[in-house]
């Protein structure tokens, strides 16, 4: 209830989000893409490009991205932190492969939203506020962040792959040391900068979602 979670996509596609509010007293807010790119393209490019050469200087490896976009991607996370400042907000999920495609996002936010999780905050893909609100509770009770997944089951060898283009670096809690990343494109389109993050086998994994404000599905493995 004290969680404030800031919504960016098409009006005509904002999220219902009004059984969570109902639910838990969670408060939403829409800012609009231009309210972002407004604050990104004042974004101080000197801290950014600081941000980017420790973020490469970091990484076991840089696959494919330019510096140059690198630089952009932190751009556009210290727009997003600077957003949820001025909001008052932990929380952020934005229609990130519409808004890109529709050039109304400078840039992939799928850094920010891995720096943003590390720290304990929350960026989540896709504008999914199911995701976003299954983030705020389960990183609120174990202290270690998620990520968003697109599950694929192999029956043949009874297992589930959970992947996606984001995930944070602090896997086993906001005060771990992190794990080692690859700095690659986006998957979707060769685009951008997202993050290969090599999370150490072995261990307990949890896999949760709500489906409606009332309704939580949960496994393990």
């Amino acid at each position: 209830r004290n969680s404030k979670v800031l919504l960016i996509s098409p009006p005509t596609s904002h999220p219902r989000s009004e059984g969570y509010t109902g639910q838990f007293g969670t408060a939403f807010s829409y800012p609009t893409y231009a309210d972002l790119k407004a604050i990104y393209e004042g974004a101080d490019v000197a801290k950014a490009t600081t941000l980017a050469d420790e973020f490469i200087k970091r990484a076991a490896r840089v696959v494919e991205p330019p510096r140059s976009e690198i630089i952009d991607s932190m751009r556009l996370y210290l727009a997003i932190h600077e957003l949820l400042r001025s909001e008052n907000a932990n929380a952020i999920a934005i229609d990130c492969l519409g808004g890109f495609g529709r050039k109304e996002l400078p840039a992939y936010p799928c850094v920010a939203f891995s720096k943003l999780n590390d720290i304990g905050l929350y960026g989540v893909c896709e504008c999914d506020l199911e995701s976003t609100m299954t983030q705020l509770l389960i990183t609120s009770f174990s202290g270690k962040p998620g990520f968003v997944s697109d599950p694929v089951f192999d029956t043949s060898r009874n297992e589930v792959i959970h992947a996606h283009c984001v995930s944070a670096t602090r896997m086993h809690g906001i005060d771990a040391p992190p794990c080692p990343y690859r700095v690659r494109t986006h998957l979707e389109d060769h685009k951008g900068v997202s993050m290969q993050v090599l999370t150490p086998p072995g261990g307990a994994v949890t896999v949760a979602r709500f489906t409606d404000p009332r309704r939580l599905m949960l496994s393990t493995g």
